[in-house]
């Protein structure tokens, strides 16, 4: 299960890697009015087009993540943190769009391009966590030795370090 879980990883990042090569690196011109809704509405068409995989692989991690251990769970983080589109790609559907699975998605992804906007995403789903009176620390403090403790980005902190934080 587990290796299959990982090459479901290393086709689609590869399939979105092809993709957008292919049908959406067109160069844009920054000094056009207009570049930035440009490059939003390309990012937005590729999403379109990847909807369905991306719901798929996105399913696929979580249904099994529980049933690995931690040495795998570890690598599956590495993997994704690994590929060049699926680790900014992975989304929740209806579905599975619980508080819970946030925080596994954003552990999983394991700190955006950006810094900020994963700081920004942890704060949004504590606050929703404490609207709901959901234990969100418990939720943490369950993921949190998986929690990858490279600090990515500088001075900034790990993953595990914001999460640390959260629940002290």
């Amino acid at each position: 299960m587990f290796q299959e879980l990982l090459e479901e990883i290393r086709i689609t990042d590869k399939m979105l890697t092809e993709s957008r090569e292919k049908n959406y690196s067109e160069n844009i011109d920054i000094n056009q009015d207009n570049w930035l809704e440009i490059a939003q509405e390309r990012s937005e068409a590729f999403r379109k087009e990847h909807s369905k995989t991306l719901d798929e692989v996105t399913k696929s991690i979580l249904t099994n993540f529980d049933h690995l251990d931690t040495k795998e769970k570890k690598l599956l983080i590495e993997t994704i943190g690994g590929t060049d589109n699926l680790k900014d790609m992975l989304r929740l559907t209806e579905e599975y769009d619980t508080i819970e699975n946030k925080i596994l998605l954003l552990i999983i992804s394991n700190v955006s391009a950006d810094i900020r906007d994963t700081m920004l995403e942890l704060n949004d789903i504590v606050d929703l966590a404490a609207k709901n009176k959901i234990a969100y620390k418990k939720i943490i403090k369950k993921y949190l030795p998986i929690a990858d403790d490279t600090n990515k980005h500088g001075g900034m902190g790990s993953m595990k370090s914001y999460l640390t934080r959260m629940v002290e």
